[in-house]
């Protein structure tokens, strides 16, 4: 499935709900300044305000997570890495 997302609008693996939580999280992923009132619109036909919030601060904090762990070098699931000392 994850090999499926980046062309998931065109697979059937995903609900038309799944498909409007990629997009969100592509957009801000990507250039979250092209967000666009029609990507709120679709979003809303599947979850509501709270949920959006709620979904838009995990993919947040996901994003972050990711951000520093490259930062850190770790670009690998279960690596370990020391931090430099000061």
């Amino acid at each position: 499935m994850l090999d499926a997302l980046p062309d998931c609008e065109n697979r059937d693996l995903f609900t038309p709900t799944e498909k409007a939580a990629v997009r969100y999280a592509d957009t801000l992923a990507g250039d979250h300044k092209d967000a666009d009132p029609e990507l709120f619109t679709q979003l809303r036909q599947h979850f509501t305000e709270s949920q959006i919030i709620e979904l838009g601060l995990r993919i947040g904090i996901f994003l972050g997570y990711w951000r520093m762990l490259r930062v850190l070098g770790m670009t690998s699931v279960g690596e370990v890495c020391s931090l430099p000392s000061r």
